[in-house]
């Protein structure tokens, strides 16, 4: 007994917490004193050189499921586009003004103060600053024409929309001097012959009449492949 008492005092010294001008024993120190990244830094540590960590694939950020697609997206169960704005959204004076802040900052650099602008005049600009500039083109309008046009004003990829961040990041780092790598979903032989039309309705400036003429095919058929979206 008088052992067990004994050994509690001696506890109860030893945890009393004097000072000490000695630094404290760390044990582990990895987590105490780690070394500091600036945002897109490189870091020799890992394979990649990447500081910054790419999330598990299919991780979604705490609050960013986005279940509602009309909401979110403006876009229904069917992938179309929704002809009315949610009834969860009320739409005033203050939503309006937010809405057009955000597109006259991050929007208006390529599609233009009312929406009709070029994202390829953005292109040539950088390139007349910066020719050593890499430049991807991201589009929805996937087709032939744009893509070319894209390159001719010096981008150095074109990718139609939605493309991860794995995607722009092996466009962005892939050697010039390589062929690119085939696609995994290559286009369908309907998606081929809907890009020829539309590579020959550009070089025809638009024209429907001169566009079904050079193809042999009625003018009513044109127009309703021209104004269907494009096949996968």
């Amino acid at each position: 007994m008088r052992i067990i008492i004994l050994h509690i005092i001696v506890l109860l010294i030893g945890c009393r917490g004097t000072p000490s001008n000695k630094p404290p024993i760390h044990l582990n120190p990895n987590m105490d004193n780690t070394e500091r990244f600036d945002p897109q830094e490189e870091n020799t540590f890992f394979e990649n050189n990447m500081s910054m960590r790419v999330p598990v694939k299919g991780t979604i950020p705490r609050g960013y499921l986005k279940i509602d697609t009309e909401f979110y997206f403006g876009k229904n169960n069917n992938g179309r586009y929704i002809k009315k704005i949610p009834d969860n959204i009320d739409v005033s004076s203050d939503f309006v003004s937010r809405g057009r802040e955000r597109f006259n900052i991050y929007c208006s650099a390529c599609h233009g103060m009312l929406g009709d602008g070029n994202g390829l005049e953005v292109v040539n600009e950088i390139q007349k600053s910066k020719k050593e500039s890499r430049i991807i083109m991201l589009t929805g309008y996937g087709n032939i024409p744009t893509a070319v046009a894209a390159i001719k004003a010096g981008a150095i990829d074109y990718l139609a929309k939605p493309a991860n961040a794995e995607d722009i990041e092996t466009a962005l780092l892939a050697d010039p001097s390589k062929k690119a790598y085939p696609p995994k979903d290559p286009m369908s032989a309907d998606r081929i012959k809907w890009e020829h039309i539309h590579r020959v309705f550009e070089l025809c400036n638009r024209n429907v009449s001169e566009t079904a003429r050079r193809l042999k095919m009625h003018r009513r058929t044109l127009q309703r492949i021209l104004s269907k979206k494009s096949p996968r």
